[in-house]
């Protein structure tokens, strides 16, 4: 046992070891890797349980066309405690060498969006810590919770979910969410279930299996358009939605004035 664990551990290791020189080989002689400050750390603060997996999306903005989406990094700092830094490889080179000079076509921020995932977490209260645009270490709060008794409802297969990436705030969020039923058994809620918070929708589509004689192995495209009504203000929103395997589909959405 105790050889497992030493191997096991130098496993751990040696895949860190690994992943940092894959970060830093990431820039060159013309390019550099540097910390990207994000606009928000977008996640459900509850409505998770210890079966579910945790991931939460950093939405932000590179500087101009020099710079390009590269990887994050996950800091355990205590049990409940997780720091989450985005990374980008900034070019410095050619035109990138003196950024003031650049094309007005390049000048603009490039919005971006990045899944992170964090993996199941034991019941308790966390906190992850991330870099604000001008402002430094902000923090969100996440519960997660103990498993609750099964229901008999099973989350859908869902392959896609289709939502504008920005609107009026007069406007209502509309969701569309496709997938495939895989039994003659098997039917989609009619009722898609939903949990709101301020910035944050988790749709959770489920199914019923009703046998009815001898249950059939075959692929039941569906589609379904979901009314998640106004946002409570102009923002950065997170449309979250569950589906089957404990795998989250993540859309982010800006709601303009």
């Amino acid at each position: 046992m105790k050889l497992l664990v030493a191997l096991l551990t130098l496993t751990s290791v040696s895949i860190f070891s690994t992943y940092a020189r894959a970060s830093e080989a990431l820039a060159t002689a013309n390019s550099e890797r540097v910390e990207i400050p994000i606009h928000v750390l977008l996640t459900p603060s509850r409505g998770l349980e210890e079966r579910n997996n945790v991931d939460v999306v950093l939405y932000g903005s590179l500087p101009n066309t020099c710079y390009a989406v590269a990887d994050h990094e996950i800091e355990r700092i205590d049990a409940h405690t997780i720091r989450v830094r985005q990374f980008a490889i900034h070019n410095i080179a050619g035109n990138c060498a003196n950024e003031a000079l650049l094309p007005k076509q390049q000048q603009g921020v490039v919005p971006f969006t990045q899944d992170v995932l964090i993996g199941r977490l034991p019941a308790g209260n966390y906190q992850f810590l991330y870099n604000k645009l001008n402002v430094g270490e902000q923090s969100r709060a996440v519960m997660v919770a103990l498993n609750a008794p099964t229901t008999g409802r099973h989350y859908a297969e869902v392959s896609s979910v289709t939502v504008p990436e920005r609107i009026n705030g007069i406007d209502h969020l509309v969701a569309t969410i496709s997938g495939v039923l895989t039994s003659s058994c098997h039917s989609i809620d009619e009722t898609i279930g939903l949990l709101r918070e301020d910035d944050v929708f988790v749709l959770i589509p489920t199914i019923k299996i009703t046998p009815a004689g001898m249950c059939l192995q075959v692929l039941i495209p569906f589609k379904k358009k979901v009314d998640l009504g106004l946002a409570k203000q102009p923002g950065i929103y997170l449309i979250q939605t569950r589906s089957r395997g404990n795998r989250d589909l993540n859309n982010v959405v800006n709601v303009m004035k």
